[in-house]
């Protein structure tokens, strides 16, 4: 609860039913100590959540960088399958190539095996 201070300021102030509701949920005598002890909390707490912000946003750099070299190795994996499936192709064509050939030294027949 705020200190006792001689209040000078005299404002009106209109709100929808739904905040209204909220101000009188609050601690306090009267609407005008609960608005203003809605005030002061919030106020007084900006400095604390301001820190978290922070404390939020360095996490959030260190998961986004994870998430940049996650991307990345995701890119090189991909990269690394497309060359083993052209490898193997290139190696399946060679097999067939040197299956044909073999075919055709003498004496080696085919579905011979040595």
């Amino acid at each position: 609860m705020p200190e006792k201070m001689l209040k000078t300021v005299s404002k009106s102030v209109r709100m929808t039913e739904e905040v209204y509701g909220y101000v009188m949920q609050t601690p306090g005598k009267g609407f005008s100590e609960k608005f203003e002890n809605i005030i002061l909390t919030a106020w007084k707490r900006i400095p604390e959540l301001n820190g978290e912000i922070g404390r939020l946003e360095k996490k959030l750099e260190v998961k986004r960088l994870d998430l940049y070299r996650m991307l990345d190795a995701e890119r090189d994996l991909g990269d690394f399958v497309r060359t083993c499936r052209r490898m193997n192709g290139q190696l399946e064509a060679m097999r067939l190539k040197l299956d044909s050939a073999s075919a055709c030294i003498p004496g080696n027949m085919e579905g011979e095996k040595e």
